[in-house]
C-alpha cells in the first residue's frame, strides 16, 4: 500500500504547475517568437511536440495571453499586426526573403520555373515580331 501511496505523490509533484518564465523556459519563450512571427496555435504546438516540448493548446494559448497581457485596449496582438505587416518582425522578415540569397526565394523561383511561370518574356516590339512570326509559319 506504501508503494502505490508514494508513486501518487510522485506523479502529483511530477505534474504541479510551474509559474511561466520567458526568461529562463525555452519553451515559453519559443510560444511567444513562433506566435510574433504570425504562427497558428495549432502550429506552435506541432513544433514544440516536433522538438521534444510537449504543451498543450491550451498551455500555448495560456502563454501568448500572458505575454500580451498589458496591452492596451484595441491594440492589435503581435500575432495580427505580423499578418497585416505593420510589425517590425513582418518587416525584417520581408527584407529578408526578398535578398538576392534568399533560400526563400531561390524555391519560390525554382518552383515557378519547373511550372513554367518564370520564364522572360518579350514586350513591346519582340513581342509583336514573335508573332508575327508564329502566325506566317503557320
Amino acid at each position: 500500500m506504501k508503494r502505490n501511496a508514494i508513486k501518487k505523490s510522485m506523479s502529483r509533484q511530477e505534474s504541479i504547475h510551474r509559474y511561466v518564465d520567458y526568461h529562463s523556459n525555452r519553451s515559453d519563450f519559443l510560444c511567444i517568437m513562433l506566435a510574433s512571427i504570425g504562427f497558428s496555435t495549432e502550429a506552435i504546438v506541432n513544433h514544440l511536440n516536433s522538438i521534444g516540448i510537449a504543451l498543450t493548446e491550451g498551455q500555448v494559448v495560456y502563454r501568448i495571453s500572458k505575454a500580451e497581457s498589458g496591452r492596451v485596449k484595441g491594440e492589435k496582438t503581435s500575432r495580427s499586426k505580423y499578418r497585416s505587416g505593420n510589425s517590425e518582425i513582418a518587416s525584417a522578415i520581408i527584407a529578408t526573403a526578398s535578398s538576392s540569397r534568399s533560400p526563400i526565394k531561390s524555391h519560390v523561383t525554382s518552383t515557378l520555373s519547373t511550372r513554367g511561370l518564370f520564364e522572360p518574356r518579350s514586350n513591346g516590339v519582340l513581342r509583336h515580331q514573335e508573332l508575327t512570326k508564329r502566325n506566317s509559319s503557320q
